[in-house]
């Protein structure tokens, strides 16, 4: 997937630039999310991404206490979350 010009600029650029922030993109993220970035992302709470986590909607390692979810899983629950518009939770 290749980055349009105006997400290739660093979000300083672009706050000095426009004179306000820009919306992070999932570029933006490193390629392992932590719990704190699925928050984020998708604006739930901390308890429902732990739910998703341990009934292995989302794939995900657990390293010491930390869940780690490798980005390309991320966006297969996306993709199969919210196939054809249905959400079935």
């Amino acid at each position: 997937m290749e980055k349009r010009e105006i997400d290739k600029l660093p979000q300083e650029q672009w706050r000095l630039q426009y004179g306000k922030e820009r919306a992070k993109s999932l570029n933006d993220y490193s390629p392992i999310l932590t719990v704190a970035d699925i928050m984020e992302i998708l604006k739930i709470s901390k308890p429902v991404v732990y739910k998703l986590l341990k009934n292995g909607d989302l794939k995900n390692r657990k390293i010491g206490r930390e869940y780690k979810i490798v980005k390309s899983h991320f966006v297969d629950f996306l993709n199969t979350s919210f196939k054809g518009g249905q959400n079935d939770r």
